[in-house]
């Protein structure tokens, strides 16, 4: 149902993860960003309050909006994150679609369009496979990306699955 949803999204979309984001969160959002304008969709990121220090260079070049105003967006998708007290700080909080690893939170009712699998260990790891299923092209920087994603959720890979 999210891919159907993604490949068929019209006018402009919000890529929309949590506040002071950490690199799972950012590399999940630019990723799912650069998927979607491979396939010819209108999309920005959008991050509640700050990134993380520690996702601060991997977001270098790539520009969030810092509490924005989703009645600007027709779509909402949120990343790595499902609950509205980690979003407090943006404005005419709507959502389209969610993608997460955690437990599910209040945002999550009512939206059709969502993945929650809490056995994923990073939210990364779940945007690779939506890209996958959308035929994007994973180039050497997409890859770079997401594995940095994957590698900061898993305290470098040991809480990785097998």
């Amino acid at each position: 149902m999210l891919i159907h949803y993604l490949r068929n999204l019209e006018g402009k979309t919000l890529v929309l993860t949590h506040h002071n984001a950490d690199i799972d969160a950012a590399a999940s959002a630019i990723a799912l960003v650069q998927g979607l304008k491979q396939i010819g969709k209108q999309a920005e990121l959008g991050v509640a309050e700050s990134v993380s220090r520690a996702a601060r260079k991997l977001s270098e070049g790539h520009k969030f909006l810092i509490d924005p105003d989703c009645a600007n967006f027709d779509n909402v998708i949120l990343v790595d994150t499902s609950v509205p007290e980690q979003l407090n700080s943006v404005k005419n909080l709507k959502v389209s679609a969610i993608i997460d690893h955690h437990p599910e939170g209040k945002l999550t009712d009512g939206v059709e369009n969502k993945i929650i699998d809490e056995t994923k260990k990073s939210c990364a790891q779940m945007v690779y496979r939506i890209l996958v299923d959308l035929n994007i092209t994973i180039d050497k920087d997409l890859a770079k990306i997401i594995a940095c994603g994957i590698v900061g959720d898993t305290a470098h890979l040991r809480r990785a699955e097998q």
